[in-house]
């Protein structure tokens, strides 16, 4: 996900089984299964094989599948802060972005102000001088990509060059709209388009306007993408359910650093202040936080992990893998109104930082069974003998579960194989030898062991 190239050879790779889970047999005998949790259970398409999903629907429940969302009787479901670790599915990785040579690429992350870069890392200091209050110093992320995309960017042009013709079809993706007196790029212009259209004309307005497209063209909004999903990872869907991750040690200064993640809705901040000794939650245009208290204790004595989200509409701060606030719901009626390209921020000023392990998450989008039916409902039945529940997977662009299935290919209690609590990924595959006797056994890579959640 970091460079979207495709073509990358593996014929070379050391080839490697699949996964392998260990489940607990046991695990609903003695209680009932709730949301969220992942369950091995029966195909109801075929009884002999063993799907693993997760449980999204209870008997007697409706589900609808809004704008990625997971809604239930009308309420939207919001996941707990490690059920969000679970899901959350990579977008960048700082410390493995691609560097320069033969592959053309724009870091992410570009630092503003009194931010420096360093190895791995981003560094600020509290600046030089007298200010009696510094500005704040911005480390903005934007979603840069090389190719692609199905989105649509604009930039104003009066009118286009006398003689100059675009030329026309579904399959050029540059157009100008002269009702509007903008030019028009669905996906990014590539190098090719960019000089076959410079060529066209000398004139500077024409000139200015495609040149500033191409550039700003570059930038997509986050979508579902799933790398491993080829020849489909480009996603169709775009995400502002986002979350920021990073390793931050702080090294002095009574400043404050914040993070700002543009949810589609409006803005919401995680705020850091060092002087004030607190945390505090707040959302675009309020004057008073939505949440505040008191650094804790143990917090940044050395560094410490912060990670601050948007999933499932609500805001959510965690320090060292713990909650250190009350999620903030957003309102049931806030209108889905952006879909941001420079999404994430982190901004500093008179503290002294270190920002490194930068990580910036998603969370998964839920697709639509049928993407022309909006609003479609599915009715889980709870009468004696016919307790329904409903599975999504979390590879959703792909995942075959309770969207597809017909009304009588329904999962019930009874066909709960267990709740599988261990996966790892790869394992090795070594060879034994006995005589001429010879045979291939998995090893499992201790590793690459995780736990499921």
């Amino acid at each position: 996900p970091n460079c979207t190239l495709p073509g990358i050879r593996t014929d070379q790779l050391l080839k490697q089984e699949g996964d392998q889970l260990l489940v607990d047999r046991v695990a609903f005998e003695f209680r009932e299964p709730k949301r969220w949790e992942v369950v091995v259970f029966r195909n109801p398409r075929k009884r002999t094989e063993a799907y693993v999903k997760r449980l999204a629907g209870l008997p007697g429940e409706k589900i609808q599948l809004l704008r990625g969302d997971l809604v239930v009787n009308g309420e939207v479901q919001r996941k707990p802060y490690e059920v969000q670790k679970s899901m959350r599915m990579l977008v960048h990785d700082h410390d493995l972005a691609p560097e320069g040579g033969e592959l053309p690429w724009k870091p992410r992350w570009r630092p503003e102000g009194d931010w420096q870069q360093e190895e791995g890392a981003f560094r600020l200091e509290t600046g030089a001088g007298d200010l009696k209050e510094r500005p704040w110093s911005r480390l903005s992320y934007a979603h840069w990509i090389r190719i692609g995309g199905n989105y649509i960017t604009t930039r104003g042009l009066e009118k286009l060059p006398d003689g100059v013709t675009l030329p026309s079809g579904s399959w050029f993706p540059i157009e100008y709209k002269g009702d509007r007196k903008e030019l028009v790029c669905r996906g990014v212009m590539t190098d090719a388009n960019l000089s076959r259209l410079s060529g066209l004309s000398p004139e500077a307005d024409y000139q200015s306007a495609l040149r500033s497209l191409y550039e700003a063209s570059h930038l997509s909004p986050v979508g579902d993408l799933c790398s491993y999903n080829a020849p489909n990872g480009a996603g169709t869907y775009f995400v502002p359910d986002l979350m920021v991750s990073c390793r931050m040690e702080y090294r002095g200064g009574d400043g404050a650093i914040r993070f700002t993640i543009d949810s589609g809705r409006g803005e919401y901040t995680a705020v850091v202040d060092f002087g004030q000794k607190q945390v505090s939650l707040w959302k675009e245009g309020d004057q008073s936080p939505l949440r505040s208290q008191a650094i804790p204790r143990e917090a940044f004595r050395s560094s410490a992990v912060v990670e601050f989200s948007v999933f499932d509409r609500q805001a959510l701060l965690a320090i060292d893998n713990k909650l250190v606030l009350e999620p903030v719901s957003f309102r049931e009626d806030s209108p889905h109104v952006s879909l941001p390209r420079e999404p994430v921020r982190i901004e500093g000023r008179e503290a002294a930082v270190r920002i490194s392990e930068l990580k910036l998450f998603r969370d998964v989008y839920y697709t639509p069974a049928n993407p022309a039916e909006k609003d479609q409902v599915f009715e889980l039945p709870n009468r004696p003998g016919k307790r329904e529940y409903f599975f999504l997977g979390d590879n959703s662009p792909v995942s075959i579960d309770s969207r597809f299935w017909k009304s009588w290919q329904t999962v019930d209690r009874n066909d709960f194989l267990g709740r599988p609590f261990v996966v790892h990924l790869p394992a090795r595959t070594q060879t034994w030898r006995m005589g001429r006797w010879e045979t291939n056994i998995r090893v499992p890579d201790f590793s690459r062991m995780r736990y499921i959640r």
